[in-house]
């Protein structure tokens, strides 16, 4: 026998009969238990929430960067200053402003992730029509600070700008 055929072996081609009860992975067999109802595809991608953060969320030239920092309203929390421009008729965007006095690539990187992330995650929550330009304040500690932190700062904060937007009007 040669070398390249001693890991063959024979398989045989006849068909076993399967048993009547099998076990078949999926939800086609949850459907057969008692008591368990399996929601149809319909209804699943009704209760679905998309956590995307498309192109169209983002502020992406330096023009829409000065027209915000210019014509919007400027609201303080400790670690951030926002921005916000309203508009009328379109969802929020965001802009995200790191310097390089904050410190390396990676530092400004992780800041911004963690920004996006809570934006991204909470995007429902957010009932803004308008341009948020989250600034990054120097004294930031960004090694300290995590999603949790940057949500419960800038949450409550975007509340605030909500219920002020709406109170005031769209005047500056």
């Amino acid at each position: 026998m040669n070398r390249r055929y001693r890991n063959e072996k024979d398989i045989s081609t006849k068909q076993y009969q399967t048993q009547k009860n099998a076990w078949i992975p999926g939800s086609f067999q949850d459907t057969q238990w008692k008591g368990c109802t399996a929601p149809s595809p319909g209804q699943r991608s009704q209760t679905a929430v998309s956590l995307i953060f498309p192109r169209g969320f983002k502020i992406t030239s330096r023009s829409e960067y000065q027209i915000c920092y210019s014509r919007g309203r400027r609201f303080l929390a400790r670690n951030f200053i926002v921005f916000v421009l309203p508009t009328v008729g379109q969802h929020w965007r965001l802009g995200i402003a790191a310097s390089k006095k904050i410190g390396n690539a990676v530092r400004r990187n992780r800041i911004k992730r963690l920004v996006r992330e809570v934006f991204r995650v909470n995007q429902q929550e957010i009932g803004l029509e308008a341009d948020i330009v989250v600034v990054v304040k120097r004294a930031a500690p960004i090694s300290e600070l995590n999603y949790h932190l940057v949500r419960n700062e800038l949450l409550p904060l975007l509340d605030r700008i909500n219920t002020r937007i709406g109170r005031d009007g769209f005047d500056k």
